[in-house]
């Protein structure tokens, strides 16, 4: 599979994302990010008029923008991890590339995504991002390796949160962490 075959890739479930999350699904996943979104309950969620105030996020050789990203930017503080993501990336595989397929979404947009955790997703603030982390591991397990040993040694440098949603979601999912 190569950008082209990615290009023709349209909804979440083309990605391996199942239709509907089971409830063990959904409540695992809403545990799973309550640290993350309660760093930036402070915030408001971003309308479509804040988003283009962000920082945007353009594919790259090593980066990879889904058509499923609803809205292609990111706080500047996180475009930065991604930045940085990509630069440690390109270290270890310099010639694959990783797959984002969510970055910033509005309250309607979140709600259609995930409604149980739509009210203060780290998505509605620009500060999460979610790779096609099990689709990777299919089809290009050599990047999905090297991206998810990046994620997990930011994770340990306290840089992100790491969530592997791939029993739920299918995807990877990172947040900036505050602390």
């Amino acid at each position: 599979m190569n950008r082209d075959e990615l290009d023709k890739l349209v909804t979440k479930q083309d990605f391996l994302r199942p239709k509907k999350l089971t409830e063990e699904q959904e409540l695992h996943l809403e545990e799973a990010t309550k640290t993350e979104r309660e760093q930036f309950k402070h915030q408001k969620p971003l309308t479509k008029e804040d988003i283009f105030k962000l920082v945007e996020v353009k594919s790259t050789k090593n980066i990879y923008l889904a058509k499923t990203v609803e809205n292609p930017y990111l706080s500047p503080e996180m475009k930065k991890i991604l930045d940085e993501i990509e630069s440690r990336f390109k270290k270890i595989e310099p010639n694959g590339f990783f797959i984002i397929v969510s970055l910033t979404r509005t309250v309607e947009e979140e709600i259609k995504a995930n409604p149980k955790i739509s009210k203060d997703s780290t998505h509605l603030k620009g500060e999460a991002i979610d790779f096609a982390g099990k689709f990777m591991l299919r089809y290009f397990p050599k990047s999905a390796k090297a991206l998810k040993e990046i994620l997990i040694e930011m994770k340990k440098e306290g840089k992100i949160h790491f969530i592997d949603e791939e029993d739920s979601t299918s995807f990877w999912h990172i947040a900036r962490n505050l602390k």
